[in-house]
């Protein structure tokens, strides 16, 4: 699955064994399917293929807020 995104988005990604990276990244640039990406924690830029980009993270306020019961 091929992710859709824009730069300074926070995403994890997959590694090379398959297994979710624990690291969050920050989106630098996007240039077709090849997304360079900032580790928060390092600093190190790495380039990676758009397919390992395994989720972006997104703060979800609203969605808590909106599950109430109309009587």
């Amino acid at each position: 699955m091929s992710a859709k995104l824009f730069g300074g988005e926070e995403v994890k990604i997959l590694t090379s064994g398959g297994e979710i990276d624990p690291n969050i990244y920050n989106v630098q640039f996007v240039k077709r399917d090849l997304i360079g990406l900032l580790n928060k924690e390092t600093g190190i830029t790495i380039k990676v293929n758009n397919p390992r980009i395994d989720k972006v993270i997104k703060e979800k306020i609203m969605d808590d807020n909106s599950n109430t019961a109309t009587i």
